[in-house]
């Protein structure tokens, strides 16, 4: 539950450039733990948001211009396990952002003054081990939309969860898509149960046109992973992101698992296939 600093490298190594702290262990390491967790993401030039220094920090919008589309990225979560007692005097307000303390419409409507064409909201929230969204989380969904959001990332429940794309009514009798992905599962970990070993690489095309400057998501794709932690390098365990079609239908990168991690790869790919309403017609991508 907590990462060594060296993970850094190696994450923004292999193409990471946003990480959001807003979770239930945001809190274990005390303050100084959110202040050095802060401290290293700004020194490997991570862009970063979900808990802060300053209600400054707080209140100023992450908004980050990828290729002229301005995205701005907004991260809370449901609790922070009650260690909330690590705050002191104006701390409480800003230290992390939890979805009770927010007000999400007014938090979109920052997003948009400062220049953002689609909101992202990456949250915390469910319960854990379950591969369908609770009634909150549902209900949650609601609210964020309501707020204005684009595009809703989850996380915490460990399981791959369904994602959708909605047809939305907008303010000027149009519509526009909402992206919502319940949970993302776990992209890298040391959990062996079924489900929890897997994850998903979710991608979501955002275009804009030029001439009019109109924003819109486009299509959706998915790749299911698998973390495979049955290698050594000197002597310790490795942990190795696979991406499961990648691996399952190439007979050489196949071949480098163990029997082991063969059969598990198998069942992974069928287990991907059956989250309830996952694939919609979306292309899943080997």
């Amino acid at each position: 539950f907590n990462c060594p600093e060296s993970i850094l490298a190696p994450l923004k190594a292999i193409g990471f450039d946003l990480l959001t702290t807003a979770n239930n262990h945001a809190l274990d390491r005390g303050w100084q733990g959110v202040i050095s967790t802060i401290r290293f993401l700004k020194s490997y030039g991570f862009y970063h948001t979900g808990t802060f220094l300053s209600e400054e920090d707080y209140n100023k919008p992450l908004v980050v211009d990828i290729k002229g589309i301005k995205l701005c990225f907004i991260a809370e979560t449901y609790h922070a396990n009650g260690l909330e007692k690590v705050f002191k005097g104006k701390m409480k307000h800003y230290g992390v952002k939890y979805i009770r303390n927010s007000n999400q419409k007014k938090d979109v409507q920052k997003c948009r003054s400062a220049g953002a064409d689609k909101v992202v909201f990456s949250i915390h929230w469910g319960n854990e081990y379950m591969r369908y969204p609770m009634t909150m989380v549902k209900n949650l969904e609601k609210r964020y939309i309501k707020a204005g959001a684009d595009i809703i990332i989850g996380s915490h429940p460990h399981f791959v969860q369904p994602f959708r794309v909605q047809n939305v009514k907008t303010g000027n009798n149009s519509t526009k898509k909402v992206v919502t992905a319940w949970s993302m599962g776990n992209f890298i970990s040391g959990m062996r149960a079924q489900y929890a070993d897997t994850g998903m690489i979710l991608y979501i095309d955002i275009r804009k046109n030029l001439k009019t400057g109109k924003v819109s998501i486009g299509k959706l794709s998915w790749v299911p992973t698998w973390v495979d932690r049955d290698g050594e390098v000197g002597g310790k365990r490795e942990y190795r992101v696979i991406p499961v079609g990648r691996f399952l239908f190439d007979s050489e990168l196949f071949s480098t698992l163990k029997p082991t991690s063969q059969v598990r790869l198998k069942q992974v790919w069928q287990e991907s296939l059956e989250v309830p309403g996952i694939t919609h017609g979306l292309p899943l991508v080997e």
